[in-house]
């Protein structure tokens, strides 16, 4: 990934180098020329058809008659090529998890071949990492340094399902990439990345290394917040939702009488095409109106209903 930072391949390919990519989604992105959508997974927002007309289109002496809509022959042919551009290069070049000062260790977490190939087979082996990726020994690591970028977070987020990684703007897309990415490009930047999340926790509760992910992004809605970055009709929105939400019983009659109002307006069709403060969602998709009761009074009948059964 830091070869995407850094624009590596860009680069190279401008000094006259020629650069192969061996990981098989990165190598169907690079023959598009487009940036991953997914750390792990940087093609997963191509469909078969699309992956197969890139084939193609590179590799011109592929019978018409074969069928590379099949996961099993994109890769037979990948590997078919890529082989021997293992025995061919003359450096390979890879990333890692971290650098250990104390043994002069380059540690990477792979669950592919390539990666051993790349280290193994060419004349050099360059490791890129960036600094914060240098610790002295394996007992430091520390919250987000702990990351191994294996994706799991994204994986199981309903904001990245919802949006894909081309949304997020950077090459860290996701809860690391709204963790991560404020840390090395600014708030600034970057600060509406941690406003992405629903705080459901999944990210944390599938993540290998138990990274706080969560408490990681409310610090950086803190510091957004704290350098008056948001819009002030956030900052509007944000102060008249803590009046009410401090006053409960104020609170629960107004969002009654908006959730009666919004299933009236909806009609029997159960959607709304257009609502006040809510325009860059009504703009893209319809909002799907409530039942006419907030979720507090479902779950109250509900609890009624359990305790006469």
């Amino acid at each position: 990934m830091i070869s995407e930072e850094i624009a590596l391949n860009d680069h190279l390919e401008a000094e006259g180098y020629t650069v192969v990519e061996t990981d098989l989604g990165e190598y169907i992105i690079q023959l598009r020329k487009e940036p991953p959508s997914h750390i792990i997974a940087p093609a997963v927002h191509l469909s078969r058809d699309q992956v197969e007309a890139d084939f193609r289109r590179v590799h011109t002496e592929l019978p018409q008659d074969r069928n590379l809509t099949e996961p099993e022959s994109l890769v037979a042919e990948a590997r078919a090529m890529l082989r021997q551009k293992y025995l061919d290069s003359d450096v390979g070049i890879t990333g890692a998890n971290f650098l250990i000062a104390e043994t002069g260790s380059s540690v990477i977490v792979t669950n592919e071949g390539n990666g051993d190939l790349t280290q193994s087979l060419p004349k050099v082996h360059i490791v890129i990492a960036s600094l914060e990726k240098v610790v002295p020994t394996l007992e430091e690591f520390q919250d987000m340094l702990r990351c191994i970028r294996c994706g799991a977070c994204m994986n199981h987020c309903p904001v990245y399902h919802s949006v894909g990684g081309h949304a997020y703007g950077w090459v860290y897309p996701g809860p690391m990439g709204s963790v991560l990415t404020p840390s090395l490009i600014g708030v600034e930047e970057a600060g509406h990345l941690p406003n992405a999340s629903t705080f459901c926790g999944r990210c944390e509760s599938v993540c290998p290394m138990r990274i706080p992910l969560p408490k990681m992004m409310r610090h950086w809605r803190e510091r957004e917040f704290e350098k008056h970055l948001s819009p002030g009709s956030v900052r509007w929105g944000l102060s008249l939702w803590r009046f009410f939400a401090t006053r409960p019983r104020l609170y629960q009659a107004v969002t009654g009488t908006a959730a009666r109002a919004m299933a009236l307006l909806a009609g029997t069709k159960g959607r709304l095409s257009r609502l006040p403060l809510a325009g860059g969602w009504t703009r893209h998709r319809e909002f799907p109106a409530p039942q006419g009761k907030t979720f507090q009074a479902l779950w109250a009948e509900e609890q009624k209903k359990r305790n006469a059964a």
